[in-house]
């Protein structure tokens, strides 16, 4: 989808829960990430193909690798909220640090409507009070449910 020129609806798969469809990635996805390097509007191919279905759907979710490259940039552009998942670590809080970056320079160059959400916490057993408040200080506190590991329940 982000290489070849398939269609996203022929792509888009049904699942058990009702008005819930996904995009399931394939191993192609895995070289993409090279392939975009040199392709033309690389930053945009993510959001030209989900115009084609963004009126059959309330909410798109779009789930990003824990890196800063072409497939997530391909995310930023074509996302108008970003929600962070963040564990209060050292190097999340400076993983964090980079991403916000990111998110304006996209905002500025690539996708003006590009908002932070906020964040959810990852993993709240291990959240420290200098990491909480570092992280507080970078990207407001999602509103939703918190996220947490399965083996942290």
């Amino acid at each position: 989808m982000l290489l070849e020129r398939v269609a996203i609806g022929d792509v888009v798969r049904a699942t058990e829960v009702e008005n819930l469809d996904i995009v399931p990635a394939t191993l192609n996805l895995a070289g993409a990430e090279v392939e975009l390097v040199s392709a033309l509007q690389r930053e945009n191919r993510l959001k030209s193909a989900l115009e084609a279905v963004l009126g059959r759907y309330d909410d798109v979710l779009i789930d990003c690798p824990p890196s800063l490259g072409l497939l997530t940039i391909n995310a930023l552009t074509a996302a108008t909220e970003v929600i962070i998942p963040v564990q209060a670590e050292y190097y999340a809080l400076e993983g964090l640090s980079q991403l916000i970056s990111i998110v304006r320079r996209i905002k500025e160059g690539l996708n003006p409507d590009l908002v932070i959400r906020g964040r959810a916490d990852h993993d709240v057993r291990r959240t420290h009070e200098a990491g909480d408040r570092s992280a507080r200080r970078s990207a407001p506190a999602f509103s939703g449910p918190r996220v947490r590991n399965a083996d942290s329940a």
